[in-house]
């Protein structure tokens, strides 16, 4: 039962699913697995595929990271945390091209962003 409601309270609350998660995770838990379940979730909001990366990032499991942030900016979730996970992937796994426009994204929604600005610099094409 206690399962059960559960997931009915992320359902209606999705926040505190994400909250419960980061929260296990600060803890030196396991909210990768928590983050995954709400994740496959039909009406999955584009935060938790945000957190989900950062999670996978946090265990240098990049190409999962990136497949994640791809889901947050492709779902609506263009934040620039996303962008600049999305970014920071990309360099991490040679894609230099995708790392510059995902920089480049970031920059347009914080363009004072020192770390987006590092990897566009890092990544950016030879003139």
């Amino acid at each position: 039962a206690a399962a059960g409601g559960a997931v009915i309270v992320f359902a209606v609350a999705p926040s505190y699913g994400l909250r419960l998660a980061q929260d296990r995770e600060l803890a030196g838990g396991d909210g990768l697995a928590l983050l995954q379940g709400l994740a496959r979730e039909p009406m999955a909001a584009p935060a938790v595929y945000e957190k989900l990366g950062i999670a996978h990032m946090h265990r240098a499991q990049y190409v999962q990271a990136r497949d994640a942030f791809q889901r947050a900016v492709t779902t609506g979730g263009a934040t620039g945390d996303a962008w600049l996970g999305l970014a920071l992937c990309a360099l991490y796994l040679g894609d230099g091209d995708g790392a510059y426009h995902a920089a480049q994204s970031c920059l347009n929604v914080w363009p004072a962003d020192i770390d987006a600005w590092a990897v566009a610099m890092a990544a950016a094409p030879e003139a």
